[in-house]
């Protein structure tokens, strides 16, 4: 028989778990889709092609995980609260911190590039920095999830 703390336990591990798998899933799938699309041209667009597929795979498999986590937590009151708790708020808004920032230094980034005769197009930019927040955003979020427990 499990007690609700061991319960509790499994839910937070399961997150962590998930949301690295999730970050390593997009990295792979934007990441080589970025590639595909305005970087590479020729023989290894089908294999970036190949491994862009397994990366939204992958990350659709998290998000799948991590609503099925959403569901057990619902089912036990007790874990619902401990895993909304004001500490994971707290690394909530820090990851959404941090991911505004990378953002901010991406744009920056972008437009020194431009000044330097570099063709970025808005679409490409846009993607970049859409990617750039998601896998600060995720990343962050992760590590103190795992690495911040006391």
């Amino acid at each position: 028989m499990t007690t609700v703390e061991t319960q509790i336990e499994e839910l937070e591990k399961m997150r962590s778990r998930w949301l690295l798998i999730n970050l390593i899933g997009f990295v792979l799938w934007d990441g080589f889709r970025i590639f595909d699309s305005y970087l590479i041209e020729g023989g290894l667009a089908t294999h970036f092609q190949i491994i862009y597929l397994f990366g939204w795979l992958t990350w659709t498999l998290g998000l799948v995980q991590l609503t099925r986590l959403g569901f057990k937590a619902k089912k036990v009151r007790q874990a619902s609260q401990i895993l909304n708790d004001e500490l994971v708020e707290l690394y909530r808004l820090k990851s959404w911190r941090l991911a505004l920032f990378v953002v901010l230094i991406t744009q920056v980034v972008i437009i020194a590039l431009s000044f330097l005769s570099f063709d970025v197009s808005g679409i490409l930019s846009a993607e970049i920095s859409i990617f750039a927040a998601v896998t600060a955003a995720l990343s962050a979020f992760t590590y103190y999830q795992i690495f911040t427990n006391d």
